[in-house]
This record gives C-alpha cells, structure tokens and sequence, in this order.
C-alpha cells in the first residue's frame, strides 16, 4: 500500500516497527490486498486530477472522501463503492491515519446506491440445492477418480458453506505447466512415497457440475452458489440461523441476504417460538 506522511507520537525501535509491519502485512488475503491497492491507486489518481495535496490524501477529510465515492455514481453498484471505502478505510488503518468517514458518507453511499445503474448489479445468484446433488450423483460415475472428486467437492463445498477457493486449487492459468500432471508423467512418481500431483482446479469442477446440470434443464450456478445453498438447505432443514452462522463461519449478518425461500422459512421458525 502507498505510504502517506502520518504523525506519529510515540518513538519506538526499527525491530517494533518491523514487527508491526510484518503483522499489519498478513492482516489481508493477497486477493483481498490486490484488490485495495487497486482502489488506492484509483483514489490517488483522482486526487492528482483534483489537484489535491499529498499532505491531504492520507488521513483524507470527510469532503474529499465523499467526492470520491460520488465520482462513481451512476457508474458503479452501491456495494462496489462501500468496498472501495473498505479498501481506503483500511489504507488508513494500516498507516495508522484516522478515518474521517462519518454520518455524511454514510448517507452519500446510500444516494450512490439508490442511483446505481440497474447493468451494475447482478441478479441474485441461484443456490445449489439437495436435488441437485442428487442430479450429480446419478450422472457422475464414481469409478471414475475425477468424477468422485467431483462429487465429493460438491458436497462439502454446499453442506460446509464453502467458498469452492477453500477446497478447490485455484484457476488453471495460476499453475506453472511443467509441474501440472499431465496423462504422459502419471505412470512416474514424484516421491519415494509413490504420492503424485494431481490438480483439480475450481474452473474444471464448475465447469464438470454445469454441463451435467444444463443436460438435466437446471440453471448453472456459480461458485458461490454451494455456499448460498448450504445455507438455505440448513436452515430448511431447521437448523437454528445462528448455528448456521456459526457453522459458516459468518462473521456478520451478512449472510440473511442470501437467504432463499423466505416465505417457507419465517414460518418454520416463528412456529419454533416459545408461547407468550
């Protein structure tokens, strides 16, 4: 992250401020860190084309953050901005800056959301379900390694509420080719142990669970979609929220939005309630 000029009061030695740093450095995912240099880098070019000072980028006042965030209006989804803000909060937060973000950027997100473009929002995306599990089940062959994986990701990606990065190696771009095992190399070891590198990479499974789901006339899903899913087939299942909470390891409420089928769950729970 870029490194604004913050005052600091307290003098300590270069090894505590190596060790905060090292600290503050695992802090984000390397996805997540991309992602908020991105931001900042966006942030700091409209600083220079507003010709405003370095001195005042970094803490950045309420103004010059509202002006930032309403440059994207009409642009960009509501939550799209929030994110950006995410990212700047925590640019400020790594360089031990104040945030200045208060009740008026509050209020400035909501009016970007509520004129957001309808293009920049995604429809909701549809969660994998029980029959779809099954639908897999009876297409896949299970003598088959690769098919049985397949199977088994499916289910502890939705019964786990797992984002499929957890489980599943990432995109096939990221591997470096001549250390992806290929048909020619499987006979050849790669240890003592006989063990061999094998990769099953996130885009072949949703591509394997798609083609099979298309074939049976069933949408195709998204990664997120198991994740969604378990969520809504636990909950149907009456499993109380905030064990599913728990059980997904939710970290805030966010997860009541993805909430399917609400007019099935409200009243399975409101029945669970104790007499007045």
């Amino acid at each position: 992250m870029s490194s604004p000029t913050v005052q600091h009061n307290v003098q300590l030695s270069a090894l505590a401020h190596n060790h905060i740093h090292q600290a503050l450095d695992a802090a984000w995912a390397d996805s997540i860190l991309r992602k908020y240099c991105s931001v900042i880098r966006s942030f700091l070019l409209f600083c220079e084309l507003k010709h405003i000072l370095p001195i005042a980028r970094c803490p950045a006042s309420e103004v010059l953050l509202c002006a930032f965030a309403s440059s994207r209006m009409g642009n960009l989804a509501g939550d799209s901005v929030r994110n950006h803000m995410s990212a700047l909060k925590a640019w400020h937060a790594y360089h031990n800056a104040p945030w200045h973000g208060s009740s008026r950027l509050h209020f400035v997100l909501n009016g970007v959301s509520n004129l957001a473009p309808s293009s920049s929002s995604r429809p909701p995306r549809p969660p994998v379900t029980r029959s779809m599990l099954l639908v897999l089940a009876k297409h896949l062959d299970l003598s088959v390694s690769l098919d049985a994986c397949c199977l088994a990701a499916a289910c502890v990606a939705m019964w786990g509420q797992l984002q499929l990065g957890e489980i599943l190696s990432s995109w096939e771009k990221s591997f470096h080719g001549p250390l992806v095992a290929c048909r020619s190399n499987l006979s050849t070891a790669f240890n003592a142990n006989g063990s061999r590198k094998l990769f099953f990479p996130f885009s072949k499974f949703i591509s394997q669970c798609n083609s099979i789901w298309s074939a049976a006339g069933i949408p195709i899903a998204s990664g997120h979609s198991f994740r969604i899913g378990g969520t809504t087939e636990l909950l149907l299942s009456g499993v109380p929220p905030d064990v599913v909470k728990a059980l997904g390891r939710w970290s805030s409420d966010a997860f009541l939005r993805y909430w399917w089928k609400l007019d099935l769950l409200a009243p399975r729970h409101i029945e669970n309630l104790p007499p007045t």
